[in-house]
């Protein structure tokens, strides 16, 4: 699409927008089901509920803002496909795992792993392509 910027990073930065609308939702409802209408109110499905956004949100704008920093570099496109990708798979397993519970499950840690793996490739990446310019 001719004068559109980080079309890879977009694709990807918008399914997890997607993503975080249903975690976002799945609060609202935790909330209202156990009628707490600020923070968790001490209730751990609120908690958990909670948990799997703010994880979200603590690491998906760093990790996208590196993606495309490296979509914007000299980096192959299918490495950027492979980070946006992982971040997204990472992402859901990390949401699907932490609903089931606090303790440590495949998703979870999967989801956790997947997630600084994509985070750290995307820092290395980063720094090599910025100081190789």
């Amino acid at each position: 699409m001719p004068g559109l910027m980080f079309p890879i990073t977009l694709m990807y930065g918008s399914a997890l927008g997607l993503i975080y609308l249903v975690v976002s939702y799945r609060v609202s409802r935790a909330r209202m089901q156990e009628k707490v209408s600020l923070g968790d109110g001490g209730n751990e499905k609120v908690l958990l509920a909670y948990r799997v956004q703010a994880n979200m949100g603590e690491y998906v704008p760093l990790t996208l803002i590196l993606v495309a920093g490296l979509e914007a570099s000299p980096a192959p496109a299918l490495i950027v496909h492979i980070l946006g990708g992982a971040l997204v798979a990472g992402r859901v397993l990390h949401a699907v795992g932490l609903s089931q519970g606090p303790k440590p499950n495949f998703g979870r840690v999967s989801g956790t792993l997947i997630t600084w793996i994509v985070l750290l490739i995307a820092s290395v990446a980063g720094l090599y392509y910025a100081l190789a310019a």
